[in-house]
């Protein structure tokens, strides 16, 4: 039981991004991806795009799950600004 922990961790090393590149590169590709994206008139055109299909798909469509998923990228988008600042504020 033990060595299919261990052949496991193995394999979801791989997905670790710092193993690939470095923790500064990582915080600044991060960093550049959602300030390109995610930050002024894209950043907001996405979440009300998420935001009407969440209601949209919730209650008119009656596919909750769908609604759920939009609702949760809506969140996502609107919130992690300021997530990222403070993330970022405190990294050296």
């Amino acid at each position: 039981m033990i060595a299919l922990f261990t052949a496991a961790t193995g394999w979801l090393d791989r997905f670790n991004p710092l193993q690939y590149v470095g923790h500064e590169d990582y915080v600044h590709w991060w960093t550049e991806a959602y300030r390109l994206v995610l930050i002024g008139f894209w950043g907001r055109l996405i979440a009300a795009m998420c935001l009407v299909g969440a209601f949209w798909f919730g209650v008119y469509r009656k596919m909750p799950g769908l609604g759920i998923v939009l609702f949760c990228i809506t969140i996502a988008i609107t919130y992690m600004g300021g997530l990222v600042k403070v993330i970022f504020w405190w990294t050296p």
